[in-house]
């Protein structure tokens, strides 16, 4: 078919039992089984008019406009099945479940209760099986259909009643009814959380113990009930929740397994060690799941009595939930991540779960598209904690979503959980961090409201820096918060990095705030990115790819501290930090704040040659705002200082700025200053400065007529000496290709912007990379390759998107209409045209591309006119607009636009 089902339809879900360890055992056996099963699974689906939307690993999910159409499939399939002859070792056979619902579809996929319960059925079916719902045998037109009952399927709040079509006999379905278990009934639908049931489903799998571990109100209860309702195939013995968040003596957590597992243990025993030695004598010759919930608080306990129990119950698996790991032998841990607000650009599980629980709340709730951002501004102001949305849902009653956002900073105020049956601990926020700040001791508690100075992270040596007064070495106090799911620990190519959620930051902070101390820990903060910043070299500073991925790293970090050393009057660390930041402002971020910093430092009471590197870093903010007059004179300032103090290397980088807009009003005047600025860089070894003012000459060369030859050989001394990466590398490089695209070598210029955006990317300033992929666009625009013009256009665009500048769009759009003058259509290039020229291209190679569109354009014949207009207060607005409408479609990027 060709159209998707709308209104009422008919789902179809199906998976291969056992395919995981046949996978594992069998590989090459199972990449043959599953072509010809995917071959036999979407020609029945076709053939009755169905539409395959969603295939991950060996599962397939089909929407059908009729059930009849939905149930001859599926039996055709199965009857295909079976006649097929399969490898020996991976014998197929496919479960499928069946549920007809109202499809709620956005984006090319469907979504909803309809969809989850479909996918339920399914789960509950046995190899070679077909399951429906009543729902959908109301809408058959035929009979032999056999009663399986109600049944409680995982995630649903009610029960379902089932039926099976179709020859065969099998076991009972895989419900909760079909074993023995206390897990209780879910109210509400989880959101979100289809990887990681599969994930930690196959940790149970693999191992005999499992623990969840993160932060209070991340859902490790709802993800282990979600996950043991998933495994009844696996545990014929049952499968029970313990429960330990009343306890407060530890030796009452055997007799609490005992009693959720129906074992009466001898009260009379002595010690838990024989209270969990007699518990598992009894459950040795059992095949069972225990769920251990809110173990955190009792850890040394429960991983006690688990050693005990697992030593002698070989048939016992346990799912435990925790603050942090219980350290026991054999033990594979899962840190439950927060819900993401949006995936793709559609509602990601954190704002489902907002605007479910506010229609819960208020039936005449509705998330408009007025209301989206706000909404997700909700979400990401609390880090996507579960707990935390679901409470702030309740105010979603009496408060506009804008309004709910804006109270947030005050979250431990609002996000009180009013009348609900919820645990004491979980009533609000507050109670939940005050739950876990009791459970640390002394020097947890100090270094954790230390740590709440730094913005956006920080490494191992700054919290050194910041972190005083705890008798253990605050390496090893990280690390123990890091256990205890208050630390996020990631690595990067730079080495270890840590942060805290905002909600426990914002915890900390209050903390920190009845410390007689508080002061002293963000003065210490200051300090130490002052002393920091003023490690790196000015070369470093200039043009270093590390510096400026680590200083991106520490943004939010670097504005707090300017923020602080201006309040406090610290000039002179205010300018190492101010100094430290040029190459970050250049081609990222902030420039209007980068602006604002630069003129908030007194440059009068600095020396020398402080005080020139002070004011190159205020020339280059006024250059990328825009304002080349201010730029010009206040790079001249800095040159006369630096030449004054013999600081050549700021010179030099002084005289580079100067030439900047000067390529085409005064080639000659660009050249001389960058000359200058070669043979100072030189004359000092600094030489990612003089890479990159050679490759600016070479540049201005281009357009004052100056050989080939001549422009190469200054490029292949840029190359030589240039860094490894960096701002020096991408111009030097740039440079380079489009010399290679004069000599027609189109494919190697191609290869060098491509690897230009490979290093740029790798940096991690999106603006950068950006530019670059810009580069990668124009130069396979200028060869004719159409999947490598359109894949970089494409992806330029979304890091535009992904930095939230504007900045760059006009370039963007440039690339479209270079492709549709060049290879396309000259009327459709024109159109781009006229409104890339109401904005503000970024540079003379932007110029450069505009110029040759417009020559293309009159060699086509048509009218001038329409390649003319003025730049308007609006152009951001029509040029995003244009965008938009060129790149709806992701899939064009493939194929290329059209």
């Amino acid at each position: 078919m060709t159209s998707r089902p709308t209104g009422t339809v008919t789902f179809l879900f199906t998976d291969i039992e056992g395919s995981t360890r046949m996978w594992d055992e069998h590989p090459s056996d199972m990449r043959v089984a599953l072509q010809r099963h995917d071959d036999i699974l979407r020609a029945a689906i076709e053939s009755h008019y169905g539409f395959v939307f969603s295939t991950g690993g060996d599962a397939f999910s089909a929407a059908f406009d009729r059930a009849d159409d939905a149930v001859e499939a599926a039996l055709e399939a199965q009857r295909a099945l079976v006649a097929e002859s399969w490898p020996e070792r991976t014998p197929v056979r496919v479960r499928m479940g069946l549920h007809t619902g109202e499809a709620d579809e956005r984006g090319g996929d469907y979504f909803g209760t309809a969809v989850n319960r479909a996918a339920r059925v399914m789960s509950a079916a046995h190899g070679g099986q077909v399951v429906v719902t009543s729902t959908t045998t109301g809408l058959l037109g035929r009979t032999g259909l056999v009663d399986l009952g109600e049944h409680r399927l995982k995630d649903l709040k009610s029960l379902q009643r089932l039926w099976q079509i179709g020859p065969g006999t099998f076991p009972p379905l895989r419900s909760l009814d079909s074993v023995r278990n206390n897990l209780p009934m879910q109210r509400n639908e989880l959101f979100g959380r289809v990887a990681e049931i599969d994930r930690v489903a196959g940790m149970v799998e693999a191992s005999r113990l499992v623990t969840l571990t993160g932060i209070g109100g991340a859902g490790k209860t709802r993800l282990a009930l979600a996950t043991a309702e998933g495994l009844t195939h696996m545990f014929p013995d049952g499968l029970f929740l313990v429960d330990l968040s009343p306890l407060s003596d530890g030796r009452l957590v055997t007799v609490a397994v005992g009693e959720a597992a129906g074992v009466s243990l001898d009260a009379s025993t002595t010690g838990s060690g024989s209270m969990a030695a007699q518990l598992a004598t009894v459950l040795s010759d059992r095949r069972l799941l225990l769920v251990i919930d809110n173990c955190e608080h009792l850890i040394d306990d429960v991983a006690e009595m688990i050693e005990v129990l697992l030593s002698a119950a070989q048939g016992l698996r346990i799912l435990a939930t925790s603050r942090e790991a219980l350290q026991v032998d054999g033990e594979r841990t899962f840190n439950v991540p927060s819900l993401a607000a949006v995936v793709d650009g559609d509602d990601g599980p954190a704002l489902r779960l907002l605007i479910d629980r506010a229609r819960a709340a208020n039936d005449r709730f509705e998330a408009g598209s007025d209301n989206r951002d706000a909404l997700i501004g909700i979400c990401e102001h609390l880090d996507g904690i579960p707990l935390a949305i679901e409470l702030a849902a309740v105010h979603l009653r009496h408060m506009s979503p804008g309004e709910l956002l804006g109270e947030l900073d005050d979250r431990f105020r609002i996000l009180v959980g009013g009348r609900h049956r919820r645990r004491q601990r979980q009533q609000t926020l507050q109670a939940t961090m005050d739950w876990s700040w009791g459970l640390l001791d002394d020097d947890e508690r100090r270094v954790l409201a230390d740590l709440s100075v730094f913005s956006g992270g920080w490494t191992l040596d700054a919290a050194q820096g910041v972190c005083t007064g705890t008798g253990r070495h605050v390496t090893d106090v990280i690390g123990s918060l890091v256990a205890k799911s208050l630390v996020i620990a990631d690595q990067n190519r730079w080495g270890s990095r840590y942060a805290l959620l905002e909600t426990v930051r914002m915890y900390a902070q209050l903390r920190l705030s009845e410390r007689e101390d508080a002061k002293q820990s963000r003065t210490r903060h200051a300090e130490w990115f002052a002393t920091w910043t003023n490690t790196w070299s000015f070369e470093d500073q200039w043009a270093s790819a590390e510096l400026a991925s680590r200083l991106r790293a520490d943004f939010d970090n670097l504005r707090a501290v300017i923020d602080w050393l201006s309040e406090e009057g610290n000039n002179d660390a205010l300018a190492n930090v101010v100094m430290a930041c040029t190459f970050l402002w250049r081609e990222n971020f902030a420039p209007r704040d980068a602006l604002e910093w630069t003129g908030l430092v007194d440059t009068e009471r600095l020396p020398p040659d402080r005080r020139a590197r002070v004011t190159l870093a205020h020339a280059d903010a006024t250059y990328i705002n825009g304002d080349y007059d201010a730029m010009r004179h206040l790079a001249a300032q800095a040159y006369d200082e630096a030449v004054n103090c013999s600081e050549d290397a700021v010179a030099s980088a002084a005289l580079t700025i100067m030439s900047q807009g000067l390529s085409t009003p005064d080639p000659q005047r660009a050249a001389q200053l960058l000359e200058e600025a070669v043979a100072r860089a030189r004359a000092v070894g600094a030489s990612r400065v003089e890479a990159t003012a050679l490759a600016l000459l070479a540049f201005v060369a281009g357009i004052s007529g100056t050989a080939l030859a001549d422009r190469m050989a200054l490029v292949d001394r840029a190359t030589f000496i240039c860094g490894p990466d960096g701002w020096d590398y991408n111009c030097t490089h740039m440079e380079l290709a489009r010399l290679q695209l004069e000599l027609g070598q189109g494919n190697a210029a191609l290869v060098t912007t491509q690897r230009v955006a490979e290093s740029a990317e790798a940096i991690g300033l999106p603006l950068e990379a950006a530019r670059a992929w810009l580069e990668v666009a124009w130069t396979a625009a200028e060869i004719g390759h159409k999947s490598a013009w359109s894949a970089a256009i494409g992806t330029a665009y979304r890091r535009y998107l992904d930095a939230g500048s504007d900045r760059g769009l006009p370039d963007v759009l440039l690339g479209l209409a270079l492709w549709e003058s060049l290879h396309g259509d000259p009327v459709r290039a024109s159109q781009l045209l006229a409104t890339v020229a109401t904005g503000q291209l970024n540079d003379q190679t932007a110029y450069r591309i505009y110029r040759r569109c417009r020559e293309h354009i009159r060699a086509a014949s048509l009218p001038s006119q329409t390649i003319k207009a003025a730049r308007t207060s609006g152009a951001n607005t029509t040029i995003r607009s244009t965008l938009v409408d060129e790149f709806r479609q992701i899939e064009r990027f493939a194929a290329g636009l059209t």
